[in-house]
């Protein structure tokens, strides 16, 4: 069984559908939201903007809706608890430098 920290993994490792590989990236870019919460940048406009990102991203993934797009909507398309994938972000928010440690299935190039 895999541990939380290693949901990125598991998720990186899986075939995925166009459709179902959208839904990813959906879900890996709000793990990078929720991770940054601006205060690397120097107070301008991009970090307004990141910590806007951020606080959107902490409540998409806190949500108990289950309406298209969801957060739980995406981990029932993509196969994956949300209760583990919301500890893994946990961990992530709370020591961002684990996001660097976890091998996405997507660069930041390819998305």
């Amino acid at each position: 069984m895999n541990t939380d920290g290693e949901i990125g993994t598991q998720i990186g490792s899986l075939e995925f559908s166009s459709e179902k590989l959208l839904w990813a990236n959906v879900l890996w870019v709000a793990v990078r939201d929720a991770a940054n919460d601006g205060s690397e940048f120097k107070r301008n406009h991009e970090s307004n903007r990141q910590r806007k990102a951020h606080k959107s991203a902490l409540r998409w993934f806190r949500s108990q809706k289950e309406m298209e797009a969801s957060f739980l909507w995406v981990c029932a398309a993509l196969d994956l608890d949300p209760d583990r994938v919301r500890r893994w972000v946990k961990e992530i928010v709370e020591n961002p430098e684990r996001l660097k440690k976890t091998r996405a299935w997507r660069s930041d190039d390819e998305l």
